[in-house]
């Protein structure tokens, strides 16, 4: 969603450059482009879509350059990953004092990007808000947002593949895998819990709900629900650049064609039977 949102002219985009070098990418970005270019993937890891320094990119990928408030750092210190998630999503353990500074560096970073681009309004991807929406509105009171929801089994196999991918590709420490996907149904259950509890707190007309399944399907019906849903203008000239794009279907997601164990499947029934009844997923 994020990746066709980013088609619209309207909104200021953070980019994989802006990402890789959140501090400094507007001096350096003539001398780094080609010498970062050349070291990239053909494709995103998460997913099967074309990567490049100009690409759409999740804001909290820079945070972790900015600060240590970031579930990135879970992947680099995978023995701190409970840590690291009750810092980054949770809040928890943070003084009133270490959620300004953390709010201060995240406007900053926004606030540098829409200057950059000379757009006021931004396009942001953050799956870590999803547990901190309070504090976001305290930041951004008329943020609109948008929750993509997803069937809880590949939710399971898509973290199982993120962190053995992630944890080996930037990971200082060694864990065993099944540690880390046992740590991760427990990291769902909370920031999904807290979401649910905390999504109250939005006002009418600023929350669409989307399933992962029906993008797949029917991308530009979806998008122009969301439009709808969230009194975003723009939407036909967004439908035009779709259609002269060179994709206008989402990637898939990690986990998409996974199957589970049994005793892997009577596992997030059992944990997560929470998630299939909120979003009407069958178990």
């Amino acid at each position: 969603m994020h990746e066709l949102m980013a088609h619209d002219p309207q909104f200021a985009v953070v980019r994989l450059l802006h990402s890789v070098l959140p501090k400094c990418w507007v001096t350096l970005e003539p001398c780094v482009r080609r010498f970062l270019a050349k070291r990239l993937n053909r494709t995103r890891h998460v997913d099967d879509l074309p990567l490049s320094l100009d690409a759409p990119q999740g804001d909290d990928f820079a945070m972790a350059g900015l600060c240590d408030v970031s579930i990135y750092h879970a992947y680099t210190f995978p023995r701190a990953a409970e840590l690291a998630f009750r810092r980054a999503v949770l809040l928890e353990g943070l003084s009133d004092t270490d959620v300004r500074a953390w709010q201060q560096t995240y406007r900053g970073f926004l606030q540098k990007v829409a200057w950059f681009t000379g757009k006021a309004r931004l396009l942001s991807r953050n799956g870590t808000n999803t547990g901190r929406i309070p504090r976001v509105l305290e930041m951004f009171p008329q943020a609109k947002f948008i929750h993509l929801v997803r069937n809880p089994y590949q939710v399971y196999s898509a973290q199982t593949e993120r962190w053995r991918e992630l944890t080996g590709l930037w990971g200082l420490q060694s864990v065993p895998l099944e540690s880390l996907t046992s740590h991760a149904v427990g990291c769902y259950q909370a920031m999904l819990q807290k979401y649910l509890a905390d999504r109250t707190q939005i006002p009418a007309g600023q929350l669409a709900e989307v399933r992962y399944e029906e993008l797949l399907e029917n991308p530009v019906s979806i998008l122009e629900c969301v439009y709808s849903q969230l009194g975003l203008s723009g939407f036909d000239e967004l439908r035009s650049r779709l259609d002269n794009a060179a994709f206008a279907r989402p990637g898939k997601l990690a986990g998409h064609d996974s199957v589970l164990l049994e005793s892997q499947r009577e596992l997030v029934a059992k944990e997560w039977r929470f998630a299939f009844e909120a979003f009407g997923y069958p178990r």
